[in-house]
């Protein structure tokens, strides 16, 4: 049907504007996005979550994403709204269709930036783990007999300290690419799947009542 008119004759050429510029914004967005989101997800598939990837990590292309999409929420509230508003009835039907397709385009974003964090979620753990099978040694749950008496002060083992380290960097990355929401939940899931991964570790040597 009819978007805005002029009278009783005519598309008002200005409303028909707005929908044919979403329209042609928007295609270029999912495919520009879209782009993004792949390499991303590949790169995270390729080499995990980590930390060493260079000036691009996946975790950059997250938040390049979650600016564009905020943008483009900008540009619907700002554009889209301002210049449609003065149509009355037609007008909202010009918003409520752009509005579709923003939350549609949004929705797809959305799942590619879940698949690339859950890759650089697994990424991190398997790093993680991989330094603790190729460092840990047996000995290092041994107690030195000259420390017996202070042996809950001893120092953190090389595979703990590596661990730490690795971990502390990666925290560094997600404060500085995830927004809040974001960052909160995937520290929660990372947290429990670390915790699991640990035990599992754990699991693998024989460990005296006494420690040893």
């Amino acid at each position: 049907g009819q978007l805005c008119t002029d009278g009783e004759d005519g598309v008002d050429d200005r409303c028909q504007n707005v929908l044919d510029f979403d329209r042609d914004l928007l295609v270029k967005m999912q495919d520009y996005l879209g782009s993004i989101v792949m390499v991303a997800a590949r790169r995270a598939d390729e080499e995990g979550g980590s930390s060493k990837h260079g000036q691009w990590h996946p975790l950059t292309a997250v938040r390049l994403v979650t600016t564009v999409i905020a943008r483009l929420q900008q540009h619907y509230d700002r554009a889209i709204v301002a210049n449609t508003a003065p149509d009355g009835e037609a007008g909202r039907n010009v918003q409520l269709q752009c509005l579709e397709r923003h939350q549609a385009l949004r929705r797809q974003t959305q799942e590619g930036v879940r698949e690339v964090l859950e890759l650089v979620l697994v990424g991190i753990v398997q790093e993680c783990a991989d330094t603790l099978r190729r460092k840990q040694q047996n000995g290092d749950f041994l107690v030195p007999a000259a420390e017996e008496a202070e042996h809950l002060t001893a120092h953190p083992t090389a595979a703990c300290k590596d661990c730490v380290n690795a971990i502390n960097a990666h925290y560094f990355l997600l404060q500085e690419h995830l927004e809040a929401d974001n960052l909160h939940s995937f520290l929660g899931t990372l947290g429990s799947k670390l915790h699991r991964m640990l035990l599992e570790h754990l699991y693998r040597f024989r460990i005296t009542i006494v420690g040893g």
